[in-house]
């Protein structure tokens, strides 16, 4: 019994040691752009310069540095990463995979996107929407930091992106470029529609600049990294992304062709159903119809009366070969009938030999292949999301830069 206590006494420790060290121990990492700013935001997090930061197109911090510090009560991970560049520099679809890879190993509990809202290379959009889709980011593990960096500009030709070649000959006006700025921005809300997302005004005033940063450090230290769980089991590839859509797609489009040729069916089914009941009332009302037509046969004599008053007989005789006339008459009448009922119940049997077919059918349908085959369900894969169309579409981009 002693054991026992003590095996239970035990697990309970062990149970809340590990609650009050995935409490007081965070992992933080920082991602973004080249020159977005995310060594700036880990100096200010760390309150001291221990990450290299330099205003530039080229990224100082070549690989993943990770830094630790204690504060009171709390102890923090940072890792800066190395910045995504121009395509034609920079293979970021490998470096999209190590940070994915980095982050699923090393049981990153939080994550910070840097945007520098003024300097984007062509290929930007498309890394966010990979990131967007292959981290399971919600308000509680990630911020998107959107850097309010100078005046607005744009790299017209990205073979140049020093902060020396921002102004390029011929390129957008102030107007397109505002209109530009405020595209991007309402992409990127709907892009992280789940998670938080917060702008800060790096600019050339450092005093206000290090206000700013100060307030965003403490507000992640205090308010956002106590709290952040990431689901690492919800960390895939795109590849990976792209075919669970696709089969949620399938799943739709199955259960749309399902739902439909079942209502089609049960129509038919309700249809055949009203068509019977007609057809056996029609037989009831013909089998009354033969019962009155035989109420109306009487009987007529076997022979002739060879004695009697001459015009007696005559007499006897024209109403005797009327009603044999009559009764013949109704007689085939009886026959067209009962061919008739038979007529009916033959397609009585034919319809009931409908209504087996039907509900084989119907439970065909549970069959995924009889359904794939439908032509109805393979339009319906065409018509997939636009989600799954822009994860297609940020593959197929990277792929085709791979190949170059």
């Amino acid at each position: 019994m002693k054991s026992q206590n003590y095996i239970l006494v035990l697990l309970i420790t062990l149970t809340f040691t590990q609650i009050f060290n995935n409490y007081h121990q965070k992992k933080l990492i920082v991602i973004g752009q080249t020159g977005a700013g995310k060594s700036t935001l880990c100096n200010f997090l760390v309150g001291k310069p221990m990450f290299q930061a330099k205003e530039s197109s080229e990224s100082v911090t070549q690989k993943f540095q990770t830094e630790k510090i204690s504060f009171q009560n709390f102890n923090l991970e940072i890792t800066d990463t190395p910045g995504f560049t121009d395509p034609k520099f920079q293979d970021n679809w490998q470096l999209l995979n190590d940070i994915t890879e980095y982050i699923k190993s090393q049981k990153i509990d939080f994550v910070i996107i840097v945007i520098n809202h003024s300097l984007r290379t062509s290929n930007e959009e498309y890394i966010l929407k990979w990131l967007q889709n292959t981290l399971p980011l919600n308000k509680q593990n990630s911020l998107i930091l959107v850097n309010q960096h100078r005046t607005i500009q744009n790299f017209c030709q990205h073979e140049q992106e020093s902060i020396q070649d921002l102004q390029v000959e011929n390129c957008e006006t102030n107007s397109q470029l505002d209109l530009q700025n405020n595209d991007f921005m309402s992409f990127i809300k709907m892009t992280f529609t789940n998670c938080q997302i917060e702008s800060i005004g790096y600019n050339s005033d450092m005093r206000s600049t290090e206000k700013e940063f100060k307030l965003l450090a403490k507000k992640i230290k205090t308010s956002l990294l106590p709290y952040a769980i990431l689901d690492h089991s919800n960390i895939m590839s795109l590849e990976e992304k792209i075919q669970i859509e696709i089969n949620k797609q399938k799943q739709v489009c199955n259960q749309t062709i399902y739902d439909m040729q079942k209502h089609q069916i049960q129509q038919k089914l309700s249809q055949i159903d009203r068509e019977i009941i007609e057809i056996n009332n029609q037989i009831e009302s013909s089998k009354q119809n033969i019962q009155f037509l035989y109420s109306q046969i009487e009987d007529t004599p076997d022979g002739y009366y060879t004695t009697g008053i001459l015009w007696w007989l005559e007499i006897h005789f024209y109403f005797t070969r009327k009603q044999i006339q009559k009764n013949k008459s109704i007689n085939l009448r009886i026959e067209d009938i009962k061919f008739e009922i038979a007529k009916k119940n033959f397609k009585l049997a034919s319809l009931q030999e409908q209504i087996e077919s039907y509900y084989i059918k119907l439970s065909n349908l549970s069959s995924s292949s009889a359904i794939e085959n439908h032509q109805q369900y393979q339009d319906c894969l065409k018509q997939i999301s636009q989600n799954t169309t822009d994860l297609i579409n940020t593959k197929n981009y990277f792929q085709a830069l791979n190949q170059q």
